[in-house]
């Protein structure tokens, strides 16, 4: 496990030198435009995902103020944007769900540690994003098929990413190529600015893993034992210890 740790936290490093001869044929001109373009979609992309559908979905569940449950848990996406890592930022995320949002420790401790490794919302927009712009930059034309591929891959990859800063790098390659997209060309800007993308990535990540906690709350029902009845359970338990012994 620490070998592939290691060799994903490599691989960004290596892909950026593969592509670095070709990064010195492009224009700078070219660059800074594209630049301001694919950093202007994905951030854009990504607020409207936080600010405009989240909200909706999670008021439609709830019917609870959704800016006030992401403000009241601000450590938590914070922290998120300034590591560009879920996992990095879980300890912090479980505390606001328990001492914020009062969320059931039984609900904590099962759907936040899951949303961390699954719940990858901004890296799924992202994955279209990056391709999408590759494929413009290089002058592919993309078909229909090639858009179905791209979004069923997107969501899959985003679910295997793993939570840790720039992970979602060699993913990206892996879409473009099953489209006929090579990582050449802009791919070098992509690598350049992943590493500030990938904090509103994050933080918008995070801040699903918050409102999924909440509606995964109200939909079940699901509260903390209040009568005592973790005390039995926890004197049965050390009684059939004792005998065992």
């Amino acid at each position: 496990m620490v070998i592939i740790t290691f060799l994903i936290k490599l691989a960004p490093i290596g892909v950026f030198f593969l592509i670095l001869p070709n990064m010195f044929k492009l224009d700078i001109n070219d660059i800074g435009v594209n630049l301001g373009i694919l950093m202007g979609g994905a951030i854009s992309s990504m607020l409207l995902h936080l600010f405009v559908i989240l909200p909706i979905i999670f008021f439609a569940f709830t019917r609870q103020n959704p800016y006030t449950v992401w403000f009241s848990c601000s450590p938590a996406w914070l922290t998120a944007w300034g590591t560009a890592s879920s996992a990095a930022t879980l300890s912090v995320t479980m505390r606001c769900c328990r001492e914020t949002l009062k969320i059931p420790e039984t609900v904590n401790k099962f759907a936040v540690p899951l949303g961390c490794l699954v719940n990858m919302d901004g890296t799924a927009i992202y994955f279209p994003i990056v391709v999408v712009f590759l494929a413009q930059t290089q002058g592919h034309v993309l078909n229909a098929a090639d858009y179905i591929i791209i979004l069923l891959l997107s969501t899959l990859a985003s679910i295997g990413t793993t939570p840790i800063p720039s992970s979602s790098l060699v993913l990206t390659v892996m879409i473009s190529s099953s489209v006929g997209i090579p990582p050449s060309g802009m791919y070098g800007v992509v690598v350049a600015i992943d590493w500030f993308i990938d904090r509103f990535r994050t933080a918008t990540n995070v801040s699903g893993d918050l409102f999924a906690a909440v509606i995964v709350t109200k939909m079940t029902g699901i509260t903390d034992p209040d009568d005592g009845s973790e005390d039995v359970v926890r004197e049965f338990s050390q009684n059939q210890n004792d005998e065992r012994v």
